[in-house]
């Protein structure tokens, strides 16, 4: 497992979010043009089908959904599994927070080490990481 790879995780949940947001968008009411030719709009003035081609692009980004959420429930388990081979509570419970929950190294550190630096718990994890070196080889 590499560092990049536990730092994507990240992204891939904000791709979620980013999908989420845009189906959201979707919901407003659509408005279909009224026909005329000459409306001032400044478009075609024919009538087009709003509702038609916003279910479509529901349909779209309803699989990019899937597909996203799908990836996140492969390096879910894939993370998961690594992490039960590292035999370090401490570790396993810094990876959780900073890398799959997203909290910053400061962050992490006031949830774990109460009163201790804001850079512990990087420290921390950086130190066994380089003390085993093998864990974070390329996967």
């Amino acid at each position: 497992m590499t560092i990049e790879r536990l730092a994507a995780y990240g992204h891939i949940q904000s791709d979620i979010a980013a999908i989420e947001l845009q189906l959201i968008s979707l919901e407003r009411p659509i408005s279909s043009p009224n026909g005329r030719t000459n409306d001032g709009g400044g478009g075609s003035g024919t009538p087009g089908n709003p509702t038609q081609k916003a279910a479509f692009k529901r349909m779209d980004l309803e699989a990019d959904l899937k597909e996203v959420m799908d990836k996140l429930l492969r390096e879910t388990r894939e993370i998961n599994d690594w992490i039960r081979t590292l035999n370090n509570v401490e570790v396993e419970a810094i990876i959780r927070w900073h890398f799959l929950n997203g909290k910053t190294w400061a962050e992490t550190s006031g949830i774990m080490y109460k009163g201790m630096s804001r850079d512990h718990c990087r420290k921390v994890f950086y130190k066994f990481k380089n003390e085993n070196p093998s864990f974070f080889g390329p996967k």
